[in-house]
């Protein structure tokens, strides 16, 4: 019987290449590491597990993944694969969550099934929420919103607005009205005070202005 492939995990056949199998070779002589380059399929639990390396910690997926760090296997995520192969089915409309909030980590003990309400009161609880300045498609930062509402708030039009940010008229009246942003922070009455202090302190040369008869 031939000897098992050097990587831990892999129960594939060593080949004549490093003393690692046929894939985990390929993959060492084309990119120079066993783990890297795309992922050549996996049709077993032993294929599968070829593409995991692991760690003192995590078990880190190397294959495909997802635009949002996923690990991706065939058509469904690799932790789901991970938890199926380990823990059976999983609940109907249920989702495979992380205690390590790892999302390429596929190590069974750090899957566990839970809701949709759960899991997004989690991510809420845990500050990893893809909303504001997190989301992918955002083009402002909380700092910016703020100061588009302080400018709002201090009387300047929306028109005048939008071109200092490179913003639509319409998208900065969302901003204005709370419908989009609703969780970035707002101007209080203490920072419009300022405000109208600094810009007193501006048109009087850091002078009293005199009271008035």
């Amino acid at each position: 019987m031939k000897d098992k492939c050097s990587i831990e995990g892999c129960v594939r056949s060593k080949s004549e290449c490093f003393g690692l199998c046929g894939p985990h070779a390929y993959r060492k002589r084309r990119f120079g590491d066993p783990f890297a380059g795309r992922q050549i399929g996996v049709r077993s639990q032993d294929g599968f597990w070829a593409f995991v390396r692991k760690e003192e910690s995590c078990w880190l997926w190397t294959g495909r993944q997802t635009r949002g760090g996923y690990g991706q296997v065939g058509r469904q995520r690799a932790h789901r694969f991970a938890y199926q192969l380990e823990c059976g089915p999983i609940p109907q409309g249920m989702l495979v969550c992380h205690h390590c909030d790892n999302p390429i980590c596929v190590r069974p003990s750090h899957l566990f099934v839970g809701t949709i309400i759960y899991n997004n009161m989690d991510k809420h609880r845990k500050g990893r929420d893809a909303i504001g300045e997190k989301h992918g498609n955002s083009r402002l930062t909380n700092e910016q919103v703020f100061e588009i509402r302080r400018l709002g708030q201090a009387g300047v039009i929306q028109r005048e607005i939008a071109p200092l940010f490179g913003y639509s008229r319409r998208g900065i009246g969302a901003i204005l009205t709370g419908t989009n942003w609703k969780r970035a922070p707002r101007p209080s009455q203490r920072d419009l005070e300022a405000d109208l202090q600094a810009s007193i302190d501006a048109l009087s040369g850091g002078q009293e202005l005199p009271e008035k008869p």
